[in-house]
């Protein structure tokens, strides 16, 4: 196992095998279910994997994605009791096939997505939505 520093407070660990054709990287963040907090992660969701400062388009998304032998990118929200988790993957093929550093091009794809999203202001006039 390896580790890797993403940012401050922000370690990624790495444990190798050869076993699988995909590398997923897979960050989870882990908060109490609480009514006015639990729809805004639910929306960041949505917005996460969809662009970032760096690529604010969805033709630049794919195309990068596209550059990385068919990525994915996804986020999504789970409760689990009390708790809610927003988890961001980032799913490609293991380097191993195609040669060169898929996994460093893979975790600096993550920190765009995850330390510079793209903000709704930026990416469209104005987001309304209601409180419940």
């Amino acid at each position: 196992m390896r580790s890797e520093t993403l940012c401050k407070n922000v370690e990624i660990h790495i444990l190798e095998t050869g076993k699988f054709k995909d590398v997923i990287l897979s960050f989870r963040f882990f908060n109490e279910l609480k009514t006015p907090d639990s729809w805004v992660r639910t929306v960041l969701a949505l917005m996460l994997a969809d662009r970032c400062e760096k690529y604010p388009t969805k033709r630049e998304v794919s195309c990068c994605l596209d550059g990385l032998y068919g990525a994915s990118a996804s986020a999504r929200t789970t409760t689990y009791g009390q708790g809610q988790i927003l988890e961001f993957r980032i799913k490609t093929l293991n380097e191993k096939y195609v040669g060169g550093d898929l996994l460093q091009r893979q975790i600096a794809l993550a920190s765009e997505f995850l330390l510079h999203p793209l903000k709704p202001k930026d990416s469209c006039p104005r987001l309304y939505l209601r409180k419940p």
